[in-house]
């Protein structure tokens, strides 16, 4: 699944005139409207350049959703802040922890465009996505996406492949932000159509894991975006 994702991105696109914020922005509003379901899935929608933001919790409000999209943009207006994705991640990581339903699958999305240059938490990816592994396994199931969008030159490559190796993710490659929304909606129709969570229970244990399937899934997910707003995405 993931291999044909990842070979058909990995051509050249058309680059919009819009920033790339913009772009990333646009592409994360077609994600919403894609994937979210109203009363179903909560999701959360954070942003980092030298520090990590929040611009809403885990809701099931789709236009809250959006407007946390709009506020990403926004906030990257300064124009001076630098990477700090391995920090993202650990934090992304707590904050499924702390908020979100454990009974549910978590699903993380990650974009970035850039070298880490910021993180303070941890300097190392092996230790960041060693970090994000251990909290994400406190779910019954999740599933994780870091899409890098740039060239080898633009991008830190073996950094990027050590964080999502070892923090259990699937690395996306994409030349162009312009490509970045249909890859999300390709992510989703996958998702949807081909993950599930069975459930197993035995007494008071209850076992639960991620498995292919036909038809599509009616999984309510709890899920978050988090989104490079660092200057090279302006």
């Amino acid at each position: 699944m993931l291999n044909r994702i990842r070979s058909r991105f990995a051509g050249t696109a058309q680059v919009h005139a819009s920033s790339k914020i913009g772009q990333a922005a646009e592409a994360a509003h077609t994600f919403l409207k894609a994937f979210h379901r109203g009363g179903v899935d909560h999701g959360a929608v954070l942003s980092f350049g030298n520090t990590i933001t929040c611009h809403d919790g885990f809701t099931a409000d789709e236009p809250t959703l959006h407007a946390a999209v709009d506020a990403v943009e926004t906030a990257c207006r300064d124009g001076s802040e630098g990477t700090a994705l391995y920090d993202a991640v650990a934090h992304t990581a707590d904050g499924f922890v702390a908020s979100a339903a454990a009974y549910r699958p978590w699903l993380a999305i990650f974009v970035t465009d850039g070298k880490d240059q910021s993180s303070s938490r941890f300097t190392s990816p092996h230790l960041a996505g060693r970090y994000y592994a251990s909290q994400m396994a406190k779910a019954g199931a999740s599933v994780s996406f870091l899409i890098a969008v740039g060239s080898d030159g633009e991008l830190d490559i073996p950094a990027l492949q050590a964080l999502a190796s070892s923090g259990g993710m699937h690395l996306l490659r994409a030349n162009h932000m312009s490509e970045l929304a249909q890859m999300l909606l390709v992510l989703t129709t996958k998702i949807r159509t081909e993950i599930q969570i069975e459930e197993a229970r035995a007494g008071n244990v209850t076992v639960r894991r991620v498995t292919p399937q036909a038809s599509v899934s009616v999984t309510p997910f709890m899920y978050a975006l988090v989104i490079d707003r660092s200057g090279s995405m302006r």
